[in-house]
Formats: structure tokens, sequence, C-alpha cells
């Protein structure tokens, strides 16, 4: 069992793979649109109905968060540290160049508040309920989703501070719609189909800047990322669950 990649074997995975007859969708794609006053019925019908990923270039405007002058990272970091519900969280995963020889993310936070401490990376996936419930003051319900839709099941943070690359980042997402906003700085992506659409179907890269969401539903799509050329850089990455046509 120690060799074996799942314990327990999903009856419902093979509704989830994809075939050649699902690579249709996709073959034709050349870009990722950027659309503002989007609404729930084109986005629906247009995009995530058609595995088509988008940009929505207005979709943080009303965001308290993104009127913060003084945002940054430090916002984040104290959210953890001072809350006693958050002081053992532990990641699910998380990701950075600093090598923090283990997933205790109350350690790696104190090290990157140091200002000893530069060109560093990091992102993490919250799947604990209370830091799942904590990171939600920072972003909201975008104004292009039905209520029908349910809140985030996870949510990520995608940090870094002078960190230049051009190497690609892989972020392992579950199922569902995937959103990405931008609220600080700027990130270059990369979407790459799963297999057996990625013989058939480009990649579709693109930057996404501040104030800008991607939004995708990972059915079809890989995505990777890497900072942008910026002095610092956040973004929240939320998961929701999402079935085929949901209305």
């Amino acid at each position: 069992m120690f060799y074996e990649s799942c314990l327990v074997s999903n009856p419902f995975y093979g509704e989830y793979q994809l075939t050649e007859e699902d690579c249709v969708s996709c073959e034709a794609l050349e870009q990722v649109d950027r659309l503002g006053s989007v609404a729930y019925e084109h986005l629906l019908d247009s995009y995530l109905n058609r595995d088509a990923p988008l940009i929505v270039m207005d979709a943080m405007e009303s965001w308290p968060v993104m009127n913060t002058d003084n945002f940054w990272f430090d916002n984040i970091t104290q959210l953890y540290l001072q809350d006693e519900k958050l002081v053992d969280t532990v990641p699910c995963i998380l990701t950075t160049n600093l090598r923090p020889g283990s997933s205790d993310l109350h350690a790696f936070l104190k090290r990157i508040n140091s200002p000893k401490i530069d060109k560093w990376f990091v992102h993490w996936q919250n799947c604990d309920i209370h830091a799942v419930k904590a990171l939600r003051k920072f972003y909201q319900r975008p104004y292009f989703l039905s209520n029908s839709v349910s809140p985030a099941h996870f949510n990520w943070v995608l940090m870094s501070s002078d960190y230049t690359t051009k190497i690609y980042k892989k972020v392992e997402l579950d199922s569902g719609l995937i959103m990405l906003a931008q609220l600080r700085g700027s990130t270059s992506f990369k979407l790459t189909p799963h297999n057996p659409c990625n013989s058939s179907c480009p990649e579709l890269l693109g930057d996404l800047q501040e104030g800008e969401m991607l939004v995708f539903t990972n059915f079809m799509w890989t995505f990777e990322y890497y900072p942008g050329r910026n002095l610092d850089n956040v973004a929240i990455l939320t998961e929701t669950v999402w079935e085929e046509g949901a209305i």
C-alpha cells in the first residue's frame, strides 16, 4: 500500500477523465480573453461550459483590500501569527525557495517577516477550515458569480518579494472552479491541457495584472505560474466545487 497513489478508490473518478471528444472545446483557443462587466450567463455559456478560461478585469474594484494603500504580506502574515486558532495550522501544501524543512507555516511566516530575508516566493494551500475562513477577509464573492455557487472549499496564498524567475511553479489543484485574484503586483501563468488534449490543444500563456482575476475550470487545464517582476506580489487562489452547467 506504501506504493499506491491512492488508498481508497474513488468510484466517481472516471467521470472526470478527459476523452478525445472533449478536446474539440479547446483546440481552437488562441488566447485568454480579457473582459469587464461580465454577466453570469455570458460567463457560463461562453467560457465555463466550454472549458475556456478568461480574465475579468474589473472583478475586484469594490473589494476593500484593493483600496488599502499599505496592504502587503504583513497583513496576511499577521493574520496567521496573531490568531490563536491559526497558530498551529498546517497547510496541505507549502512550496518555497527558502527550504523551510517542514510545513510549519507559523515558523515560515516569522522567518519572512525578518528584513534580513529577501528574494523569496511561497505558495500554500489552506485546507484547515479555520484558515480557509480567516483568509476570506481578504476577498469577496466576485460580482459575476451566481449566489447558487458555493463558497470556496480551499484557498491558496501566492506571495513573493523581489524574486525574479521565468521557471513556472506547478500548483496541484482539486477539480473545480478556479479563480486567481491578483491583489498586488502581477503573475505570469501557463494553462496546459490535460492528456489527451495536450496533443491537439495549445498551451495558453498570459499575465495577470493587479486588480484582475483569472477564471477557469481545471477539468481541462493544469495551472502553473511564476511571480511578476515587481518588488512585491500577492495573489489569492480559490477552489470551488463546480458541476458542468451549474446555474
